[in-house]
């Protein structure tokens, strides 16, 4: 009788950067152990937040999964082989040598050794369409060598423990920017009206403009946006990590606010 391998479970949630970081150490582990990988999409399908949806499947993940296939399911479907899967932590998982049963899994995996260790190129999960907006924004910071891209995250990162990047934050980035001679920024945020108050009142040289003025960007098409420049301020978003670890220039300049743990050379930290 063949013995087939056991199946880790993962249970995604979270926007399109916390998708990534949990896909990135579940298949990691599920290579490592040799197990078949479930994906329960249950949380992202039909959320009231668009941003909390499904949008990792927008993306191409060939390159990202290598031979490593994912089985979608949603709880409905999948409800009566759940009682044959155990549920381990994320700490747990960390420490295991070996599978011999079927597992459910819950974790957030934020940490830059999991896509490391996964060894995915710049060129992969790149988006399977994208609006026409969304080329020709594109096209806009590829033919603008002294164009660089700030993404700002307020909103519902006021009231979590990491919190929002304090205003002298950003006046250090601003400066950075003065300093390379950047002549105009594209600004990204979930609250514009908060980015623009903060913007009229800390001192900056060069002009901006917020390009979501113009329409709605999904969140896989921002993540590709902000991939594209050359120079780019990252907020403590994991989109926005995701965006500087996947920027698609060979030599980009990075400035990031990132600990230890999803901190990489030769990123630019601003303290």
């Amino acid at each position: 009788m063949i013995q087939k391998n056991p199946s880790l479970q993962l249970f995604i949630r979270g926007g399109l950067g916390n998708q990534l970081f949990q896909l990135s150490g579940a298949i990691f582990h599920a290579k490592r152990l040799s197990a078949n990988l479930i994906v329960d999409e249950t949380a992202l399908i039909n959320h009231h937040d668009l941003t909390r949806r499904n949008w990792v499947s927008k993306l191409d993940l060939s390159n990202f999964l290598g031979n490593k296939d994912i089985q979608w399911v949603s709880s409905h479907k999948f409800r009566f082989q759940r009682r044959n899967y155990q549920e381990i932590s994320e700490e747990a998982l960390l420490t295991l040598t070996t599978m011999s049963s079927n597992m459910n899994l819950r974790g957030w995996f934020q940490e830059s050794y999991f896509p490391l260790n996964l060894n995915i190129e710049k060129n992969a999960l790149t988006p399977k369409s994208i609006s026409v907006n969304t080329k020709n924004f594109v096209d806009e910071i590829l033919n603008n060598s002294d164009l660089a891209g700030i993404h700002m995250r307020f909103g519902d990162f006021a009231t979590t423990s990491w919190g929002i990047l304090p205003n002298n934050w950003y006046q250090r980035a601003f400066n950075e920017l003065d300093v390379l001679g950047i002549s105009h920024v594209h600004i990204y945020s979930d609250d514009i009206g908060v980015a623009e108050k903060l913007l009229q009142e800390l001192p900056h040289r060069f002009t901006y403009s917020f390009p979501e003025n113009s329409g709605i960007l999904l969140p896989h098409e921002l993540l590709w946006i902000m991939r594209q420049y050359k120079t780019f301020a990252s907020s403590n978003s994991t989109l926005s990590w995701w965006a500087s670890y996947l920027n698609v220039n060979p030599d980009p300049i990075i400035f990031c606010p990132w600990e230890n743990h999803l901190y990489l050379k030769p990123w630019i930290k601003l303290g």
